[in-house]
């Protein structure tokens, strides 16, 4: 079982949610394209149904590549110390939340795009 620090007044499993959250976020910012700005055309590519399931798929083995990054990391940094951190509940933790991601990517790909942002979204040539 992880320990509770009285110092941080967080558990260890909150302290390395979000340590994890803050360290394997992906960066999105290839998103924008020509100097900031996005084709209609592309904005409806990727809220189209096929387009979220690309955007899940990629989603989801970068989730996979992170995780199995993280549990390395995690390893080989309190493989010299196996007392402090019980690494098998460090697994289950990476596991938890990749299933959380999971949930949260299932839910984005079922749901439909709003059909007034996307009347607005054809509306105009580009958007900021």
């Amino acid at each position: 079982m992880l320990i509770n620090t009285p110092r941080f007044n967080k558990t260890s499993v909150e302290r390395l949610v979000n340590f994890w959250a803050n360290r394997y976020v992906p960066d999105l910012s290839i998103i924008a394209k020509n100097n900031d700005f996005l084709n209609i055309s592309d904005l409806l590519d990727v809220a189209s149904r096929k387009g979220r399931t690309q955007t899940v798929t990629k989603l989801q083995r970068l989730i996979q590549i992170n995780c199995e990054c993280a549990g390395i990391k995690t390893d080989a940094m309190f493989s010299y110390i196996p007392n402090v951190v019980n690494l098998t509940e460090a697994k289950r933790i990476a596991e938890f939340v990749c299933s959380v991601y999971q949930k949260v990517l299932e839910i984005y790909q079922e749901q439909s795009p709003n059909p007034s942002l996307m009347a607005a979204i054809r509306l105009g040539e580009t958007i900021n």
